[in-house]
């Protein structure tokens, strides 16, 4: 438009010269990052730092694929811009939300996916409370009855469901509205026009009584937005085949989700754009990011239904990618004039991806970013290393009787600092969630199922008189005991994982019973035992797997089912894993050994230390067992003496399996002290 206005100009004989655009200094800045994520981070960062040093400013950021990125965006402004000290300037970093947070819409939609696919119990309780479908009234206490019964129940629900849990609690206003919904499950079209699914989803909105009443104009807007996201599906009448009420849905869900939709206009002074919503606005500070070559210049095929050449003899959009790449440079200059600061950048690696800079990227010399960016309040806060305050060990003595559990001993053994942090601050470090079932829980079973077997197998006699068969189906029955009291941990598993879940209980189960087949005589004299050991005002408990009696002396058992198992320490003065010899000194001068029976896939195995080789059990003999096993007592009091007295200086033992196991660096700070 401009091109015309001088062209008429000079036309007409007048003087016209075209001057740039000036705003002051206008540094531009092209940087390479290792990872997109960097990128961001590093854009977000800057755009904070900005605006808590000028809050009046106005600042931006530009993203070529705003709809792709939006998801990840808003996690990453979410860590960034979240908490600040309370004199931070106020401002907006969000991107808005997609079309599918809004109420009003999720109300539809849930609508919708309770009539063709059924509702999981979180969205289900969500649709019985929302205000936008049917109208609650003098029902509304009743709807979240139902509510909370169906956010208990752990399962998909269906409007004939739902629609009968309505009526047991006196609630026929909304089982009639669940009824008039799952109608169009009882009759709806296997294939129908895209044109047809809208009709139909339309009216079954209003028969469930949406929108209802509508208060806001936000909510005004997230209509009209969801009736357009409709109108533009309708319109695939022309190129799209017959479709099934799912994939209509979908096309729908995805609509309104890759919608960004934010009622009303932000307030803040950050501002994330699309390319073409930028041009033409005046900022103090810009950042484009993501500048690589397949979405810079924008990415679009060209018309699907006319001849290319035809496109490009007529210079339709995106039928020559050298009129795009001349377009994005033109928009790129038009960035640079916007604001005296602007930064371009792009991000090498997105996963696994290698991206390329756009070539429009490249003509400004790019450079690798400096040193990353630390996005969190936390993440800052450890990188200037901040002094700690010094604090005498025994500023924090335990008086009161208090109740821990055997481990403590092992914790305050192996580093003073571990036990205080675990047992005096509950400072748990988030361990990774685990791939299948956890190895707790599957430990859990190992331990009910031998605890049922034993139950029922009181000596090796007894187990050398059960026949293959009688051994496997009573292993069996236990397993599927054991298994039905963890159904929790199972639920969101197939049958078919329950069913070899199952087997390999019970091969390891088996395979455990013939190695006890070949131990010497024993007879089993406790299982699940629980124990304790007082030490002043502190009380420890454990629970022991398994006591058998060898010879008129006892052996402790502890069912292990990892890979390795550690050695107790029997002779050190902080022993180093004393469970075993903790259990010993509970029980008393009747034991005359310890073992951990390993029970795993490449076979089970017994490791054990006992007094003598008369225990059946292979074990590794200590001879002098009855003067060690008098000298626990005294070490383990020393333990927890320290442990009441506030003892918490970071001295872990040099061991692998003490400073990794316990991930607590973040408290004991030990790595600013190492070189």
């Amino acid at each position: 438009a401009q091109e015309a206005l001088r062209a008429a100009w000079v036309e007409a004989g007048r003087a016209c010269d075209v001057q740039p655009v000036s705003r002051g200094r206008q540094p531009t800045e092209a940087w390479l990052f290792a990872t997109r994520l960097d990128e961001w981070r590093a854009a977000l960062v800057w755009a904070r730092t900005r605006l808590r040093a000028h809050p009046e400013g106005r600042y931006a950021l530009v993203v070529p694929d705003l709809a792709r990125a939006r998801g990840t965006l808003n996690r990453l402004a979410a860590e960034v811009f979240a908490p600040l000290p309370p004199d931070t300037p106020p401002y907006d970093g969000s991107l808005g939300p997609s079309l599918a947070e809004a109420p009003v819409v999720a109300a539809a939609l849930a609508v919708w996916r309770l009539a063709v696919t059924g509702l999981p119990s979180p969205d289900a309780a969500r649709f019985l409370q929302s205000p936008f479908v049917g109208q609650g009234g003098e029902e509304e206490p009743r709807r979240c009855v139902c509510a909370l019964e169906v956010l208990a129940s752990h399962r998909m629900w269906r409007p004939a469901g739902l629609a009968r849990l309505a009526r047991t609690h006196n609630a026929p206003g909304l089982a009639r509205l669940i009824v008039r919904i799952g109608r169009l499950r009882a009759r709806r079209l296997e294939r129908a026009n895209a044109s047809a699914w809208v009709m139909r989803f339309l009216a079954l909105a209003r028969a469930a009584g949406w929108p209802g009443e509508a208060r806001t104009s936000g909510e005004y807007e997230a209509v009209a937005a969801l009736n357009e996201v409709l109108e533009s599906l309708a319109a695939l009448d022309v190129l799209a085949a017959p479709m099934s009420a799912d994939a209509a849905l979908g096309l729908i869900r995805e609509g309104v989700e890759e919608r960004v939709f934010q009622a009303g206009e932000g307030q803040g002074a950050l501002k994330v754009l699309g390319p073409l919503e930028a041009v033409g606005l005046a900022f103090d500070g810009l950042w484009v990011v993501n500048l690589n070559d397949a979405v810079w210049p924008m990415a679009a095929p060209p018309h699907p239904l006319l001849p290319e050449a035809f496109q490009r003899a007529h210079g339709l959009p995106h039928a020559d990618r050298d009129a795009d790449l001349r377009y994005a440079e033109a928009l790129t200059g038009g960035f640079l004039g916007s604001a005296p600061e602007v930064i371009l950048s792009v991000g090498l690696y997105e996963g696994d991806e290698a991206l390329r800079p756009s070539p429009l990227l490249a003509r400004f010399a790019p450079s690798h970013a400096p040193a990353p960016v630390f996005a969190s309040r936390a993440e800052t806060l450890m990188a200037q290393r901040l002094p700690c305050e010094a604090l005498a060990s025994d500023v924090a003595p335990l008086t009161t009787p208090r109740l821990y559990g055997m481990g403590l001993l092992a914790a305050q053994a192996q580093c003073p600092f571990q036990a205080f942090a675990a047992y005096r601050l509950a400072a748990t470090p988030l361990r990774p969630p685990p791939y299948g079932v956890s190895p707790a829980v599957r430990g859990t079973i190992v331990h009910r199922v031998l605890e049922r077997v034993f139950c029922e197998i009181p000596d090796q006699a007894a187990l050398l008189s059960l026949s293959e068969e009688a051994c496997s189906l009573l292993v069996e029955h236990a397993v599927a005991a054991a298994l039905a009291r963890a159904s929790e941990a199972y639920r969101d598993w197939p049958q078919a994982y329950h069913v070899l879940e199952a087997r390999r209980y019970r091969d390891l189960v088996l395979a455990f019973l013939r190695r006890d087949k070949t131990r010497g005589t024993f007879r089993v004299r406790a299982l699940e035992r629980e124990v304790s050991l007082t030490y002043g005002p502190i009380t420890l408990r454990g629970r022991i797997d398994r006591i058998d009696e060898v010879d008129g002396r006892l052996v402790i058992i502890d069912y292990k089912t990892g890979r390795t198992v550690t050695p107790p320490d029997l002779t050190g003065e902080r022993p180093f894993y004393p469970q075993l010899i903790a259990y010993a000194t509970a029980v008393g001068a009747e034991v005359a050994g310890v073992a951990y029976a390993q029970i795993r896939a490449s076979g089970p195995r017994y490791r054990s230390w006992a007094a003598s080789d008369a225990l059946g059990l292979a074990a590794k003999v200590v001879p002098d067992w009855e003067r060690l096993s008098a000298l626990w007592p005294a070490r383990f009091a020393a333990l927890v003496t320290e442990f009441c007295a506030g003892h918490a200086v970071p001295d872990p033992r040099p061991h692998p399996r003490v400073c990794e196991p316990c991930a607590r660096w973040a408290l004991c700070r030990l790595d600013e002290e190492r070189p």
